[in-house]
């Protein structure tokens, strides 16, 4: 599977920026956008454990800090009308997950 870091990475970022419009009311969000299995990177995780088994343990690392990322996003999504401060904080931790996924994918 070829894929291109530079989308992935953007492809987060615009889906953080969908996440927290929606917190501000200025947009729709949809849990299916942003589910776990319907990410692209969840593809391309599981394409390198198969070309990589060795890499496997550091792989795996990744793949459980980006389903954090995925369950975090679906917790925003669950806050907004209850409480908004907190899914912004949550925002901000999706930031950092990515910035990691991605660098730490980047690797391979």
């Amino acid at each position: 599977m070829k894929y291109n870091p530079f989308y992935i990475k953007a492809i987060h970022k615009i889906n953080t920026v969908k996440l927290k419009a929606f917190v501000l009311g200025l947009g729709e969000m949809e849990k299916d956008n942003i589910k776990y299995d319907n990410c692209i990177l969840t593809k391309v995780i599981n394409q390198k454990i198969a070309d990589s088994p060795e890499s496997a343990g550091v792989l795996l690392q990744i793949d459980y800090v980006h389903k954090q990322y995925h369950e975090n996003a679906e917790k925003i999504i669950e806050l907004k009308d209850k409480d908004p401060e907190k899914a912004i904080k949550l925002i901000n931790a999706l930031k950092d997950n990515s910035s990691y996924i991605l660098e730490q994918i980047a690797k391979f």
